[in-house]
C-alpha cells in the first residue's frame, strides 16, 4: 500500500469516527444541525472511500466522478447545518448554480476532454472557501472551534487551489493527500470542539435559567397571596406543595391539611387517568382545562384551571392558577337559555350592529323569508322593505332607535319568492354598561293574516255600517213619510171639507151680488128727496167694498184650498209626472206663509222654465224641508227686524236649477258635508231628528238622479241649489 492510499485510508477513517460523533452528538444534544453535519461527515468518507478505489482501479473514470460528486455532497450538507444552526433557510439558487456548474465540469470534461481537472479544483477550492467564510460568520457561541474548524477549511480551500501544481513537484499526488488528510481532521477536531464549547454555554444559561426561575418561582409564590384566583403547587405525582391563602380559605382546610393531600382529593371521584395525563401534558406543555373541584365540606363547583410546569429544585413543578367560574358557568347556563329561546322563538329575530349591518338571524327568520343565513348576514334589514314603505317612516324608525328609545309598528316585507307579507315589528337598541349603543335588535310577528282577517272586517264594518245608514235612512223616511201622508190625508179632508161648503157659500155670494146690484138700481129713483136717502145711499156705496173685500178672502180661501190639494198628491205618491217646479215653489210658500211672514221677507224670481218628470209630492216635501231650515235658521240670528229668502229658478241646458238662499248663519265649512248624512243635525236636542235633509238629498240624487249643493250665500247666510233633469214625457 502506498503513502497515497495510507493518507486517503486515515482521511477515510477520520472521516467516519467525526461522522458517528456528531450523530451521537445529535440524538443526546436534539440539535438537528449537528445531524447535517454527521451526514456531511458521512459523504466526506464515502468520497474517501471511492478516492482509495480509484487509487487501485485508476481506470474507471466513473469512480472519479463519483469521488468528487460525493465531496460535493459533503460541502452541501455542512453548508445546510451551519444554515440550520443559525435558524436560516438555504439558498436554494446557490446549491442548483454549484450542482449545475459541477456536472457540467464534469460532462464537458468527459465528453470533450476540453476542461481539465484544474477547472475542478478550483471549483472545488472556492466551495471550500465559502463554507469556511460561512462558518466565521455564523459560529458565535464557540471561538475556538470556529477557528479550528474555519481555518481548517479555508487550508483546505488552498489546498484545493494548488493541489494541480503539487501533483507535478509531488509524484502520485502524495502530498496534497496527506496534507488534506491532516486538514481534514484538523476540521473534524474544529467540529467537535464547537459542539463541547456550545454545550457548555447552554449548561451556564440553563443554570442561570433555572437560578431565575427559582427567584421568579419564590416571588411568584410570595405574589400569588395577594391574587384572587387559588394558586396551587403541585409535583409530578400530584401531591400539594404549596398553595396561597385564596385556596386555603376556598377549600376549607387548613395549611397544613392542604400541603398533606393530593390534586386527586380535591378533583373528588374524577378518573385517576384523565388527571395523569393532564399533569403530564402541564408538565411537558402546558394545558388549560375546566373540572369541578371539591371543597373539605363536599361542596362541588365549577373552576378553570391554568397548569403550567416550570423548573425546580431539579425537578419539574407544576403551577396551577384556579379560578371560580360558578358565576361564569351560571351566566352561560342563562346564556344557553337566552339563545335556545331565540333560537326556538316563533318570531323572527334579526340582530344588527349600529351601522344596521346583519350580524344574527333566528331560524324562524330563515323559514318565514326564505333567506338562508349566508345570505343575508352582512346585509342592510332594508332589502327586506325596499320600496315597500314610506320615507317618513324610515326616518321615524331611525330616529326613534338611534336616540335609544324602542320603536313598534307595521312594515311590509318581501320573501326571496318575490311574496309580500306584514310584519309587527319591534326594535330595541343593545347598550353596554357604558350606556353605548353596541347593537339594534328586531323581533317581528308575520301578521298578514290578522291584518287580512282585519282588511276583510273592516270591509264587512263598512258595508254593515253602509246598510245600516241606508236602513235608518229608510226608516226616517218611511216615518216621515207616514207623518207627510198622514198631513196630507188631514191636509186633503180639510181641503174636502173646507171646498163644499166654500162652493156653494161662493156660488150664493155671486148672486147675491147681482141681486144688490139689481136692488140698487131700483132704489135709485125711488129714493130720491127721501129724507133716509142718504142713508140708503151710503150703504148702497158701502156694499160693493163690503163685496169686494168678501170676494178677496174667498179667493184667498180657494187658494189655500187648491194648494193643500195640490201639496198633498197622496194619491200619486210613487207615480213621476210632468211638474211645474214654479207652482210647487208658490204652493209651498203659501203651506209656510204663517211661518215665514213673522221673521222674513221672501223675494221670488222664478224664470221661465219647463215642466220636468218628477214625482211632485216629493219635491214639495225637499222644496218645504229647506225652507222649514231657513226659517229656522233666521229666527236663530234675528229677532228684530226681519229676515230674508230669495228663491231663484232659471233652466240651464238640460237642467233646471231652483236656488234657495237666506241671510241667517250659514253652514260652517266644515259642516256642509255632513248636513246631508242621516240623523245629522246641529240643532239642540228635541228641536230637530236630522232627517230632513238626508231625505232630500236621497229624493233628489238617488229618486230623481239630480244634484243638492250647499254652500254660502251672497247675503251671508246659507244658499241650496237644486238641479234636476229635464225628461221628456
Amino acid at each position: 500500500m502506498s503513502a497515497h492510499q495510507i493518507a486517503i485510508l486515515v482521511s477515510m477513517t477520520n472521516s467516519i469516527v467525526m461522522s458517528l460523533l456528531l450523530l451521537l452528538f445529535s440524538i443526546k444534544s436534539k440539535e438537528k444541525y449537528l445531524l447535517y453535519w454527521a451526514w456531511g461527515w458521512g459523504m466526506f468518507s464515502i468520497h474517501c472511500i471511492n478516492h482509495l478505489l480509484c487509487s487501485f482501479f485508476f481506470h474507471l473514470p466513473s469512480l472519479s466522478i463519483l469521488t468528487n460528486f460525493f465531496a460535493w455532497i459533503s460541502i452541501l450538507l455542512i453548508y445546510k447545518g451551519v444554515m440550520v444552526y443559525r435558524n436560516k433557510k438555504i439558498n436554494k439558487i446557490y446549491i442548483r448554480i454549484n450542482l449545475t456548474a459541477l456536472l457540467l465540469i464534469y460532462l464537458l470534461h468527459t465528453l470533450y476532454k476540453t476542461i481539465d481537472m484544474f477547472s475542478v479544483s478550483i471549483y472545488f477550492a472556492l466551495l471550500f472557501f465559502w463554507t469556511a467564510f460561512l462558518i466565521f460568520k455564523y459560529f458565535t457561541e464557540g471561538l475556538l472551534g470556529k477557528v479550528i474548524a474555519g481555518g481548517g477549511y479555508m487550508a483546505m480551500g488552498m489546498i484545493y487551489a494548488i493541489s494541480p501544481f503539487l501533483a507535478v513537484v509531488f509524484k502520485e499526488g502524495v502530498f496534497d493527500h496527506v496534507a488534506i488528510s491532516v486538514i481534514s481532521l484538523l476540521c473534524a477536531i474544529g467540529f467537535v470542539v464547537f459542539y463541547f464549547e456550545r454545550m457548555h454555554q447552554i449548561v451556564i444559561l440553563e443554570n442561570s435559567e433555572i437560578k431565575a426561575l427559582q427567584r421568579a418561582l419564590e416571588k411568584y409564590k410570595s405574589l400569588a397571596d395577594y391574587v384572587t384566583d387559588l394558586v396551587i403547587f403541585i409535583d409530578s405525582d400530584g401531591k400539594i406543595i404549596d398553595a396561597n391563602q385564596a385556596a386555603i380559605e376556598k377549600y376549607g382546610y387548613t395549611k397544613e391539611e392542604l400541603l398533606n393531600s393530593t390534586i386527586y382529593k380535591l378533583r373528588g371521584l374524577m378518573d385517576v387517568s384523565i388527571i395523569t395525563n393532564q399533569i403530564n401534558t402541564a408538565i411537558n406543555e402546558g394545558i388549560l382545562f375546566e373540572t369541578i373541584h371539591y371543597t373539605k365540606d363536599g361542596r362541588a363547583f365549577p373552576v378553570e384551571v391554568n397548569a403550567t410546569g416550570i423548573p425546580f429544585d431539579g425537578k419539574r413543578m407544576i403551577v396551577n392558577v384556579i379560578r371560580d367560574i360558578s358565576d361564569r358557568k351560571k351566566t352561560e347556563e342563562n346564556l344557553l337559555k337566552l339563545t335556545r329561546a331565540v333560537e326556538q322563538s316563533s318570531s323572527g329575530i334579526v340582530i344588527t350592529d349600529i351601522y344596521s349591518h346583519i350580524e344574527y338571524v333566528n331560524p324562524n327568520f330563515t323559514k318565514v323569508t326564505g333567506f338562508k343565513k349566508e345570505e343575508v348576514i352582512g346585509q342592510n334589514p332594508r332589502f327586506l322593505t325596499l320600496g315597500l314603505n314610506g320615507d317618513d317612516k324610515y326616518k321615524e324608525l331611525w330616529g326613534t332607535i338611534t336616540a335609544g328609545l324602542e320603536w313598534r309598528g307595521e312594515l311590509l316585507y318581501r320573501k326571496k319568492n318575490g311574496d309580500v307579507y306584514w310584519g309587527l315589528t319591534t326594535i330595541s337598541p343593545v347598550k353596554n354598561v357604558n350606556g353605548d349603543i353596541v347593537n339594534y335588535i328586531a323581533i317581528q310577528e308575520d301578521i298578514t293574516e290578522i291584518k287580512n282577517l282585519h282588511e276583510r272586517l273592516c270591509q264587512s264594518n263598512l258595508e254593515a255600517n253602509k246598510l245600516l245608514n241606508e236602513l235608518q235612512l229608510t226608516q226616517g223616511q218611511l216615518i216621515q213619510q207616514e207623518k207627510l201622508a198622514g198631513v196630507g190625508q188631514l191636509a186633503a179632508g180639510v181641503a174636502h171639507e173646507i171646498n163644499n161648503p166654500l162652493g156653494f157659500v161662493a156660488s150664493n155670494f155671486e148672486t147675491m151680488k147681482k141681486y144688490i146690484e139689481t136692488l140698487t138700481e131700483l132704489l135709485k129713483d125711488k129714493l130720491q128727496g127721501d129724507s133716509t136717502s142718504k142713508k140708503i145711499t151710503f150703504m148702497m156705496q158701502d156694499i160693493p167694498e163690503l163685496l169686494k173685500d168678501t170676494e178677496n178672502g174667498l179667493d184667498r180661501i180657494t187658494s189655500i184650498v187648491k194648494s193643500l190639494k195640490n201639496f198633498s198628491r197622496i194619491e200619486q205618491t210613487d207615480i213621476q209626472q210632468p211638474y211645474d217646479l214654479n207652482e210647487g215653489i208658490r204652493d209651498s210658500l203659501t203651506i209656510i206663509n204663517n211661518e215665514i211672514k213673522y221673521c222674513a221677507v221672501v223675494q221670488t224670481d222664478l224664470g221661465e222654465i219647463p215642466d220636468i218628470i218628477a214625482n211632485g209630492g216629493q219635491i214639495n216635501q225637499v222644496l218645504l224641508n229647506i225652507l222649514v231650515n231657513c226659517t229656522q235658521a233666521i229666527k236663530s240670528k234675528y229677532k228684530e227686524p226681519l229676515g230674508c229668502i230669495r228663491i231663484i229658478t232659471k233652466c240651464i241646458n238640460d237642467q233646471v236649477i231652483c236656488m234657495i238662499e237666506d241671510n241667517g248663519p250659514g253652514i260652517p265649512e266644515e259642516l256642509r258635508e255632513k248636513i246631508f248624512a242621516p240623523f245629522f243635525t246641529t240643532k239642540q236636542v228635541g228641536q230637530g231628528t236630522g232627517l230632513g235633509l238626508g231625505i232630500a238629498y236621497d229624493i233628489i240624487v238617488n229618486k230623481h238622479k239630480g244634484r243638492i249643493t250647499a254652500t254660502e250665500s251672497e247675503l251671508g247666510g246659507a244658499l241650496f241649489q237644486i238641479c234636476l233633469p229635464i225628461q221628456k214625457t
